[in-house]
């Protein structure tokens, strides 16, 4: 029974090893969950497979922080329109909506800036140190990433890796080769987008080194 007992914790700890680098993409969606929504990366939280959430967010003229991928909000650019007239039409969730779900779990946030990095990132750190929360700070914009002073853990976004002194990467799986990921010493490693099996599988049959990343992929209901 002892060696049954041991049999069993060690397949139970080598299955949690293999789930625990799920990072959800913006959220689980369904036909009635938008991702970046509320609902969405509070059900990614409470995923049992997951260890994070990602989602992405802009600054809006009246300089609330919204989560939203897409820059424009019926035909609004979010930048330079109000968040009372933004949510006329369309309700969008703030990022301290977000900060006060209860939770370990990282949350991967992509900044997404157009000229007002400056003005985003002082109003980002006076948002998330009110918090004690696994932040990871990432954007494909070098300059609002190197602006950012943060006890939080910072990244670059690329589809070309480049040497940087940052804490990790997020790098698109299909424009990077074994050797050369194999080759990038002392980062966290997140690979992105994941959209169904047949591409969880490709990665995997890919890197050797799987297990060791970060797995960025898409979750519906």
């Amino acid at each position: 029974m002892i060696k049954c007992y041991h049999k069993i914790n060690f397949f139970s700890i080598y299955f949690i090893k293999l789930i625990m680098k799920n990072i959800i993409h913006r959220g689980i969606t369904s036909k009635n969950i938008k991702e970046n929504s509320y609902l969405a990366i509070k059900k990614a939280i409470k995923d049992k497979e997951s260890i994070g959430v990602e989602f992405d967010i802009r600054l809006t003229k009246d300089h609330k922080i919204v989560l939203s991928h897409n820059s424009l909000i019926n035909l609004n650019v979010i930048e330079e329109t109000n968040y009372s007239d933004l949510i006329k039409n369309n309700y969008l969730t703030t990022l301290d909506k977000i900060l006060d779900i209860d939770t370990n779990k990282i949350f991967l946030i992509d900044i997404k800036t157009n000229n007002n990095y400056k003005v985003f990132s002082d109003i980002l750190m006076n948002t998330i140190n009110k918090y004690n929360k696994n932040i990871y700070l990432a954007s494909f914009d070098k300059n609002i990433i190197k602006y950012i002073k943060s006890k939080y853990k910072k990244g670059i976004i690329t589809l070309l890796y480049r040497r940087n002194n940052y804490n990790f990467i997020i790098t698109n799986y299909k424009l990077i080769s074994n050797n050369k990921i194999k080759k990038i010493k002392d980062k966290e490693i997140f690979l992105w987008t994941i959209h169904n099996n047949n591409e969880l599988e490709e990665i995997k049959n890919k890197f050797s080194n799987i297990d060791d990343y970060y797995i960025i992929k898409d979750k519906k209901e």
